[in-house]
């Protein structure tokens, strides 16, 4: 969404957003139209969604893509490991993964080019990965990758199997226990990792208070959006220009030790009494 954005903002590309049904689920036909408007450059669809964990019927978008003659991206990065990534069955122009997500070093992703796709570099420089991405190549880290990749899809089948029994037993009881509750995302297209709910009329705050006294962590927040500080269920003495940090729990010790990053506590900081250092960051800094 970011890329796109600013494609638009700074070289003045229009975008358009595909719609989607209640489920999450990609509509074909109003894609196909969209396709065949005037100059349409790229189309880019998530393989599978990572809140609701919607799978889009990536193969079949891929053939009205191409019979349009548009390259068709797919982001990738949540299926990875719990669904097939060949990219010839896929049909896809591009592909991308993130290594973190299989148990790969942080900071080390993959961009599958179908060949003969010509494409304008991010990295200029010394010309290494034929000019596609310039910069000495991180060795060790696609080596990880590719050792991951291998580990995962060797036993992508059995785990699929216990996870996604998991999942439904989960989904189960939830939707029994708590009349309320509603199910997002497709009810069979999703993946076998992720059950999301709603819960109306409930505040967000008092289930993270509830599940932190039985013993539970639970983010507010998704994970991939840590560059915020949001405040969180836990008694903090103090704020930073008006935005309360994200909570961690730690030894004092362990506070000790992250005194020196960014940004730095209050002279007059000290550990709570109960043992958490009473605020620290949910990712690696700024």
């Amino acid at each position: 969404m970011e890329s796109a954005d600013f494609l638009r903002r700074v070289h003045g590309f229009e975008v358009e957003l595909i719609p989607v049904d209640g489920f999450g689920v990609v509509d074909a036909e109003v894609f196909a139209a969209m396709l065949a408007g005037p100059g349409v450059a790229v189309a880019s669809i998530m393989y599978a969604n990572n809140e609701v964990g919607t799978v889009q019927d990536i193969p079949a978008l891929a053939a009205l893509a191409t019979a349009a003659g548009v390259p068709l991206h797919s982001d990738a990065v949540q299926a990875a490991g719990w669904l097939p990534l060949n990219v010839h069955e896929l049909g896809v122009t591009a592909l991308s993964i993130s290594g973190h997500k299989i148990g790969a070093p942080k900071g080390v992703g993959l961009l599958y080019v179908k060949g003969g796709t010509l494409y304008e570099p991010l990295i200029h420089g010394g010309g290494q990965e034929r000019g596609n991405r310039s910069g000495t190549e991180n060795v060790a880290f696609a080596v990880a990758l590719a050792t991951a990749l291998g580990m995962v899809e060797a036993g992508r089948s059995a785990a699929v199997e216990r996870v996604t029994e998991l999942r439904e037993d989960f989904i189960r009881r939830i939707l029994a226990d708590i009349p309320a509750a509603q199910l997002t995302g497709h009810r069979s297209r999703r993946l076998p990792t992720v059950a999301s709910f709603c819960f109306p009329g409930t505040s967000g705050e008092s289930v993270l208070l509830e599940l932190e006294r039985r013993g539970l962590c639970a983010p507010r927040d998704r994970p991939v959006r840590r560059d915020r500080m949001n405040r969180q269920p836990c008694s903090v003495p103090w704020a930073l220009n008006g935005l309360w940090p994200r909570r961690r729990c730690a030894s004092a010790s362990a506070a000790r030790s992250r005194s020196r990053r960014w940004p730095r506590r209050p002279r007059n900081w000290r550990p709570p009494s109960n043992g958490c250092c009473g605020w620290g960051w949910s990712g690696d800094g700024p």
